[in-house]
């Protein structure tokens, strides 16, 4: 488990300022607001930030722009920190549950996951939802089964304060105490029927109690806020909720399609989001659906073998939280697959997978006749050292070179963002990019926070005024966009001296133009 958490680590904090190389503008607005609060500007963390998202995300971002570095692996490294954390938190989950041969075999997966790779290398909160979700269900668990009178309080106190802690962080969060009352309500139902292997009789229902306690505790400050500032709360549900936000009223009449089918077809491409579908969003953007064909196979033979022996806690706990995820997160949210909304489920995929490579490998043993510990476990390593090595190339040497995360206006501007920070002297910029691209995007700010810049909104058609008067104390760039370039010739009439470069990307095509007045 050391090695695997080192290469987890090395996968997830190597070169955080060039993989991927697009600096979204999400992560760049969380990166500016870390900044505020290293600045004495944000000083609230109980309150909603940008994208409706509670503030307290901000200060473990600010201490690491003050000890990283206030760039982009400052910006980057909390993630994967985050990310490194969930591989041994899982091996724990799955041993505690399972035993070491699956607790091996899903955290090995997971620290070689693409799709989790990529989140903890981005400078966003959505990876830190797998993280609080292993450890709510780890010290749940271990509360509820374990012997120890100490240790099942702790770990339920445990499980209720970083229940309460995930609330300030993705919104994907809040999935965590319905799913942990159900799994426990189901506990009590299999206990009703004296089939449960876990009794929630007497001490132990006191420890769900302090569970309770300490989740209220610990959320309460951001709790108190959302019972003031409900509509500030829910913001973000609002907006991509097809409930919430009208979408699913409207689509019948512009379809012509039922409630019933639209739903249906909400819920496959939710469903098939690992198997069949690609992201459709810029979060991810691969072209293939988030588990390649190999670990799909392992997936699907994993969720068949949890349904076929659902009242297994173990498997209903899986399956549970993959189903809730892919509900609430997907078929109940516009536009599924979208992979950000997905990623609280990423253990309990790797959990699948490796039910599905155990359960293959011993029931092929069986047919064989082979002993257990020797053929099934060489088998065993060598499927999971394919499924790393493909997953891995995918990301770094197929999928990164291709920039597609964070949207093509992300590419250009980060490639302005550099080209900016870069610039050797004080300069101020004019941005020929509306209506494609604004100064606010974020991105531009972040990389290069010495050059305040400026929109040229309305196209020019005579020499601009703000040109000729220039600035006292600083230089003046002018960046044009390929389709506004032609207003270029406007600047020259005022400002001939100045000096064009042109910045291509690496198919050779034009992303923008700077010309630079000495």
């Amino acid at each position: 488990m050391a090695g695997l958490t080192g290469l987890a680590f090395i996968l997830r904090a190597t070169a955080l300022d060039s993989i991927p190389y697009t600096l979204g503008g999400d992560e760049a607005w969380h990166g500016l607001l870390a900044r505020q609060v290293l600045h004495g500007q944000l000083r609230n963390p109980f309150a909603m930030g940008y994208m409706s998202m509670p503030t307290l995300f901000y200060w473990p971002l600010s201490w690491s722009l003050r000890l990283a570095g206030d760039n982009m692996v400052g910006l980057r490294l909390p993630a994967a920190l985050a990310g490194t954390i969930t591989v041994p938190i899982l091996y724990l989950f799955a041993r505690h549950l399972w035993g070491r041969r699956m607790a091996l075999l899903s955290a090995a997966f997971l620290a070689t996951y693409d799709y989790h790779i990529h989140y903890s290398r981005l400078g966003a909160n959505n990876i830190w939802d797998p993280l609080f979700v292993m450890l709510v269900l780890w010290a749940l668990d271990r509360g509820l089964a374990g012997s120890d009178k100490t240790q099942q309080v702790q770990s339920c106190l445990l499980a209720g304060l970083v229940m309460g802690l995930s609330v300030y962080f993705y919104t994907g969060a809040r999935l965590l105490p319905p799913l942990v009352a159900i799994y426990v309500a189901f506990l009590w139902v299999r206990k009703r029927s004296k089939q449960a292997p876990v009794d929630l009789s007497g001490r132990r229902g006191w420890h769900l109690v302090l569970m309770v306690v300490a989740l209220l505790v610990a959320a309460g400050p951001v709790l108190s806020y959302a019972w003031s500032h409900p509509n500030e709360w829910n913001a973000r549900i609002n907006q991509v909720g097809i409930i919430q936000s009208g979408w699913l009223a409207r689509e019948p009449g512009l379809t012509g399609k039922s409630t019933a089918q639209i739903l249906a077809e909400q819920f496959l491409r939710s469903a098939g989001a690992f198997h069949v579908f690609p992201d459709r969003t810029v979060w991810y953007g691969a072209d293939r659906p988030l588990l390649d064909t190999l670990a799909g196979i392992f997936a699907v033979l994993g969720m068949a073998w949890a349904v076929a022996r659902w009242r297994d806690r173990r498997n209903f706990l899986v399956l549970l939280w993959f189903w809730a995820v892919i509900i609430t997160g997907g078929m109940l949210t516009e536009s599924p697959p979208s992979s950000q909304r997905l990623v609280i489920a990423i253990p309990a995929v790797a959990l699948l997978v490796a039910i599905g490579l155990e359960q293959t490998a011993t029931l092929a043993g069986q047919l064989l006749g082979t002993k257990p510990n020797r053929w099934e476990n060489l088998a065993l390593g060598l499927l999971v050292l394919i499924l790393a090595v493909g997953s891995v190339r995918f990301y770094f040497f197929e999928f990164t070179p291709s920039r597609r995360y964070g949207s093509e206006n992300g590419e250009t501007a980060t490639m302005i963002g550099h080209y900016l920070h870069d610039l050797d002297g004080d300069y101020q910029a004019y941005f020929f990019g509306a209506p494609r691209i604004y100064w606010n995007f974020g991105t531009m700010t972040f990389l290069a926070p010495d050059v305040p810049g400026q929109d040229v909104l309305e196209p020019l058609d005579a020499p601009p005024d703000f040109a000729a008067k220039g600035s006292e104390d600083r230089r003046a760039v002018f960046l044009f966009l390929p389709e506004r370039s032609g207003e270029l010739a406007w600047v020259r009439q005022v400002l001939p001296d100045g000096r064009l470069r042109e910045f291509r990307d690496a198919g050779g095509r034009l992303r923008f133009m700077a010309y630079e007045v000495p």
